[in-house]
């Protein structure tokens, strides 16, 4: 950073106005730098709180290791699914993709688990929308 040559001080003649200015633009850069960092890293953590928000209330993914989603062959990766017959078969092109009872509702990206939405088949609780069981039925 800043040094003074030997036997130098601050009203020396030595002192230069080139090294002044050198070093007052570094200091100026460095400064900026720790604002800008200062303000990303605000600026993260209160978009991570608006994700959160997001998540309805009642949010719970279903999990092949359960009794309704293992009974149908549910997996949270299509492409590992050996039941699976049509490879353009995935849950976000299901016809019960996005349905909650009466109600349809729109997918939305969890920051954990990516895009989700509830299921029809699984009584409301979400799925990925990559995944598939064996209730896929095409959308129309």
């Amino acid at each position: 950073m800043f040094q003074l040559k030997k036997n130098q001080s601050l009203n020396s003649k030595k002192f230069s106005r080139r090294e002044l200015l050198n070093k007052g633009a570094k200091l100026s850069l460095l400064t900026a730098g720790t604002l800008l960092l200062s303000q990303m890293s605000y600026l993260s953590r209160a978009m991570a709180e608006k994700a959160k928000s997001l998540i309805p209330k009642d949010f719970k993914l279903a999990k092949p290791s359960e009794p309704t989603p293992k009974a149908l062959q549910y997996v949270e990766v299509a492409s590992k699914a050996a039941a699976r017959t049509d490879k353009k078969a995935f849950c976000h092109n299901c016809a019960l993709y996005g349905v909650k009872g009466a109600d349809k509702v729109k997918e939305f990206k969890h920051p954990k688990h990516g895009p989700v939405n509830a299921c029809g088949m699984f009584g409301g609780e979400y799925v990925k929308s990559n995944g598939w069981c064996m209730g896929w039925n095409k959308k129309s």
